[in-house]
């Protein structure tokens, strides 16, 4: 089974093209989105909050077109206020979810909990979690204990769904908290932090396995994951995956030297570089057998959202169309007029007894 984790904002038309290009091999993706979709600061005003507005409209619409099936609701989608992000979640086809954002008023929770997915014969309770709120919400929300939450929302999963799933909107380092406190949820999934995701190193990840996505619309995340037994914990084979590309295109590199003839051959006169190639042989069939232990795994990864993805026409023509209505609303800010330097500022030129500067 796969995961799409689309990231926020940027991106859309080629997040669709790849997402269908899934499709038609016979993929049916969960889609999901941690949080922090509509805008990029906490408060936005002005030329540059109209603009805002229009490209949050447009983030539906793309999300409804891409066939997201949830998003967790970020610090960063109440820039425009509680009431503007209603007005969005009437436009979605796809819920909002937060099982700690609370009403400060009458203490109840605006968004359902979480949300039960059923696809490709399993059921997914994914949780929405968000590590605190800015003060533009203060007085009409607050953000409740993740911790505390997130525990009593997992074990109320537990008994009616196969796997769980946290989208969590923070810091990393509070996303690291968390991935140790909620110990029964498979996959934790980071939005709010935009530190580009650590890569490398061949250890296979255990316990509940944290994915962040790093700076938004750069890339789409994508999960792969392989059950075989469903009572079994998953494995994080990502690292294991990445080191074998790695050493791979080292040994291809060493081979570029001659290509008609062997490793070998090529470095008969040089031990060092034998030596080196056995030591990378040897890990390469290391790390292929982890690669095929038996037991559940998953396989993240970026898929770069470059030109070589392609655009969805119909979705690119939408974003473009936001683009030209935003242009059209000027820019962001009216340049200051620039002031006249006062005669006590201007310093009288130096003139040499022929004339000359």
């Amino acid at each position: 089974m796969t995961l799409g984790l689309p990231g926020a904002r940027s991106g859309l038309s080629r997040k669709s093209k790849h997402l269908k290009s899934l499709k038609a091999k016979g993929i049916d993706p969960l889609i999901l989105d941690a949080g922090d979709l509509f805008f990029s600061k906490t408060t936005v005003s002005g030329i540059s909050g109209e603009k805002a507005i229009l490209k949050a409209q447009t983030m539906v619409d793309g999300y409804n077109i891409l066939g997201c099936d949830v998003m967790n609701v970020g610090a960063k989608d109440f820039a425009k206020g509680i009431d503007f992000l209603r007005e969005l979640e009437q436009t979605a086809s796809f819920p909002f979810i937060s099982s700690n954002i609370v009403n400060e008023k009458n203490g109840e929770l605006p968004f359902a909990p979480y949300k039960i997915l059923e696809k490709n014969g399993f059921r997914f309770g994914v949780v929405g979690l968000t590590a605190e709120l800015s003060p533009i919400t203060r007085g009409n929300l607050r953000a409740d204990p993740f911790i505390e939450r997130g525990k009593a929302v997992l074990s109320e999963l537990d008994a009616i769904t196969d796997i769980q799933i946290v989208l969590f909107n923070g810091s990393l380092d509070k996303a690291k908290i968390a991935r140790e406190a909620l110990t029964s949820a498979d996959l934790l999934f980071v939005s709010g932090d935009t530190r580009n995701p650590a890569r490398g190193g061949s250890e296979i990840s255990t316990g509940t396995v944290m994915k962040q996505l790093g700076k938004q619309g750069k890339s789409l995340g994508v999960v792969s994951i392989d059950v075989v037994d469903i009572d079994l914990p998953l494995r994080d084979l990502s690292n294991v995956q990445n080191r074998l590309k790695f050493l791979d295109k080292q040994l291809k590199r060493y081979a570029k030297k001659d290509p008609s003839k062997s490793m070998e051959e090529i470095y008969a006169d040089d031990e060092k570089m034998l030596n080196r190639v056995a030591t990378i042989q040897d890990e390469l069939e290391k790390l292929k057998l982890e690669l095929t232990a038996e037991g559940n795994s998953i396989q993240f990864d970026f898929v770069p959202m470059n030109k070589k993805v392609g655009e969805d026409l119909m979705l690119l023509s939408i974003v473009n169309e936001t683009l030209s209505n935003c242009d059209a609303l000027g820019p962001d800010k009216t340049p200051s007029k620039q002031k006249k330097p006062s005669s006590r500022s201007i310093k009288p030129s130096r003139v040499n007894p022929d004339g000359t500067g």
